[in-house]
């Protein structure tokens, strides 16, 4: 009778060693250096990133904006890599990536060669069933054939949230638990950036605190102006949405725990002209009247909730046909 054999676990490393490895502290750039500040350089391997916002912030626009950064080589912010999609919601646009591709080829002519959408794999995801399916065989046959080294699922909360109700919460969490223990690990095997994109569910909790019980100003000089929110919330806080409720990443306590850093992309109110590499100023053209309203963009806001290497903050972005763009000020 033949045994299996014990799995081979290597050997111990020091932390210096584990410091000078490339592989160790390698970080995928956005493109972007104001993003890249943020997020204290990019993008890390070996880990998981939620990447939380709502509709329309730019979660998928980023997401195939490091589709395109991660085939760069290292010493320009790239893994030297592919990448792998997979999309949960059926909103892939190759049309968009084919525009974020060719206006990166335009930024580095030299260092990216052919066509960067056929190093992009995208596969279609329709129940949380069959993503748990994809991880433990699609995805690993893909990781030992190809050099990924950026796994994207677009969106996580999609498949979850359809499949499971309120009365399955224990059996949706037991999921959670197996999608993260795979990405973790192939994470660490395959030196990857995981990035799983989530929904935003309301916070009934910070809109009942906008009518809770207030002194009654006895005149307009005695009343005071609502407190503004914090401009970094802890991860377990909610934060203004464009249309002036207070939302918070979906999936709850248990999928918090699973994930190592969490992002939230927010649209603001404000708008500013369209800037970028993809894109004329009006400075730049010489105009000196304001720009019209069709040459100005929404103020998208990017916050660290929560990481392991950096403390909580922000910043504004816009988006271009380049990508995104981060803004010095507003």
């Amino acid at each position: 009778m033949i045994q299996a054999l014990p799995p081979v676990i290597p050997p111990p490393r020091t932390a210096l060693e584990l410091l000078r490895s490339p592989d160790f502290s390698a970080r995928l750039s956005t493109g972007d250096s104001i993003l890249d500040g943020a997020l204290g350089g990019g993008f890390d391997v070996h880990t998981i990133t939620d990447l939380a916002g709502e509709a329309g912030a730019g979660k998928s626009q980023l997401c195939l904006q490091l589709a395109c950064m991660v085939q760069l080589p290292r010493h320009l912010g790239g893994l030297g890599g592919h990448a792998c999609l997979l999309s949960t919601e059926g909103s892939f646009s190759s049309k968009r990536l084919r525009q974020i591709a060719e206006a990166l080829q335009r930024r580095y002519p030299e260092d990216l060669k052919g066509n960067l959408c056929d190093n992009v794999y995208v596969q279609t995801i329709k129940t949380a069933e069959e993503l748990l399916l994809s991880l433990q065989t699609a995805l690993p046959a893909i990781l030992e054939e190809k050099p990924i080294r950026l796994v994207v699922i677009d969106s996580i909360a999609a498949v979850l949230r359809a499949d499971f109700d309120r009365s399955q919460l224990v059996q949706r969490s037991d999921l959670m638990f197996q999608i993260a223990s795979i990405l973790k690990r192939l994470a660490s095997k395959y030196h990857l950036v995981v990035v799983c994109v989530n929904q935003v569910t309301a916070s009934f909790h910070e809109e009942a605190q906008r009518f809770t019980a207030q002194p009654i100003a006895e005149s307009a000089d005695d009343a005071s102006p609502p407190p503004k929110p914090e401009a970094t919330p802890t991860s377990m806080e909610s934060v203004p949405a464009s249309d002036g409720t207070f939302i918070r990443p979906a999936l709850g306590l248990s999928w918090m725990n699973c994930v190592n850093s969490r992002i939230f992309l927010t649209r603001t109110n404000m708008r500013a002209p369209v800037m970028g590499p993809e894109s004329t100023s009006p400075e730049a053209s010489g105009a000196s009247m304001p720009p019209p309203a069709e040459s100005l963009t929404v103020i998208r806001t990017l916050r660290v909730l929560f990481s392991p290497r950096i403390a909580p903050q922000q910043t504004h972005f816009t988006i271009t046909m380049g990508g995104l763009v981060g803004l010095q000020q507003i």
